[in-house]
């Protein structure tokens, strides 16, 4: 009796298999989504005039064109060291999920999101907050997608950039995602997953993205700062240097390259280590911010004439270092508070955590109190290196 019972445990895992198995020569592997507006994208507000029992052509509306990008797997191998090229299905798409389905059509293949590295945004569909809000919805539902890819704002077609072949790279995904893996060395990079952008967006509605362009003439893609999100809409944007201010401010970058000019010539700083610490107090009904950053680094470029570089001049250096970078981090802030009141280094955060009494007070009218706080700033640069010397 016991033999029968065993074989009858064991006869369901000897047939039972995997119902949804799909060989993986059968599969692409969606590594870059690109967004663009579609041709339709302004008349698609007349379909909220519909309604739910009425009927609907799904294929009437070109919303969204939405760009597929995947390596070509048969070109991979030992002798590859650049990686695959990349293949593209373009559609045309009333929604995010007629794009999948859309794709189906031009493909015999199965489309798989789990290894997705990179979603491009056309700075067209953050002119529109129905529409980003409708993407970021779609993505944060779908356990298919790849919550750790990069997520990038261009300008102009997203679909450019993804047929881009640059210079050191076989695709256009490895080189962007290699950009954003250089922000531990290059503080003008500030890279974003899709899974920081939801948490960000369902805080309250803001959040910052890197944008890209193309420079057609030279053949390149580069960045250009970051874009500010408010409420689901874009509302302005930095350039890179701002970005490299903004970054050491957050106090989570380690990495970045500041210079001031003494005597004529400049004094260029590697930084490779920060500290930050807040102080948050309120006085007379005004909360008053003092943020305190302490910053490290190596001189890489000190001319004075081939003499010798003395305490007195090292001293001088962080001096000049000090007062540079608390002007550049406060007008930071300004452009921050007046211009996008935008809540960019966290201090919401902080007050939060470490002062509940003060947070309950302007939780619910946060952006009021973000433009009206007065927020301070002192830096102490220490220069640990001044390299080798005679």
């Amino acid at each position: 009796m016991k033999k029968i019972i065993l074989v009858l445990l064991i006869i369901p895992f000897i047939l039972t298999a995997c119902w949804d198995k799909v060989e993986i020569d059968r599969k692409i592997f969606i590594s870059t989504i690109g967004i663009d507006a579609g041709e339709d994208i302004e008349k698609a507000k007349e379909m909220k005039k519909l309604k739910g029992n009425e009927p609907f052509q799904v294929n009437s509306i070109k919303k969204y064109n939405i760009t597929y990008a995947f390596p070509n797997i048969s070109k991979l191998g030992p002798q590859n060291t650049q990686g695959a090229e990349l293949q593209y299905i373009n559609t045309d798409a009333y929604s995010m999920e007629s794009g999948i389905v859309n794709s189906l059509s031009k493909t015999s293949r199965t489309s798989y999101f789990g290894h997705t590295k990179l979603l491009l945004l056309s700075n067209e569909i953050l002119k529109d907050k129905e529409n980003f809000q409708e993407i970021i919805d779609y993505l944060e539902r779908q356990h298919i997608m790849n919550r750790m890819m990069y997520v990038i704002v261009c300008t102009g077609k997203a679909q450019d950039y993804i047929k881009f072949v640059p210079g050191m790279e076989q695709n256009v995904e490895a080189y962007i995602t290699g950009l954003m893996e250089n922000s531990k060395q290059n503080a003008t990079i500030l890279p974003v997953t899709l899974n920081e952008l939801i948490i960000l967006l369902r805080q309250n509605g803001n959040a910052i993205l890197p944008n890209i362009n193309i420079d057609k003439v030279k053949n390149e893609i580069y960045l250009t700062g970051v874009d500010f999100i408010k409420d689901y809409e874009l509302v302005g944007s930095m350039n890179p240097i701002e970005v490299t201010d903004l970054e050491l401010m957050r106090g989570e970058q380690q990495a970045g390259f500041k210079t001031v000019y003494m005597n004529g010539f400049p004094v260029d700083l590697q930084i490779y280590g920060t500290k930050r610490k807040i102080k948050v107090q309120e006085k007379d009904n005004k909360i008053i911010v003092d943020i305190k950053l302490g910053i490290e680094g190596e001189v890489k470029d000190f001319y004075i004439g081939g003499k010798a570089i003395d305490d007195a001049l090292i001293k001088k250096a962080e001096e000049d270092f000090n007062k540079s970078l608390s002007a550049e981090f406060e007008n930071v802030i300004k452009i921050s508070q007046s211009e996008f009141n935008v809540d960019a280094f966290k201090i919401r955060d902080h007050i939060e955590k470490f002062n509940p009494k003060i947070y309950e007070k302007v939780k619910n009218n946060w952006d009021e109190a973000f433009t009206n706080m007065t927020v301070n700033v002192s830096v102490k640069t220490s220069i640990r290196r001044i390299g080798a010397i005679k």
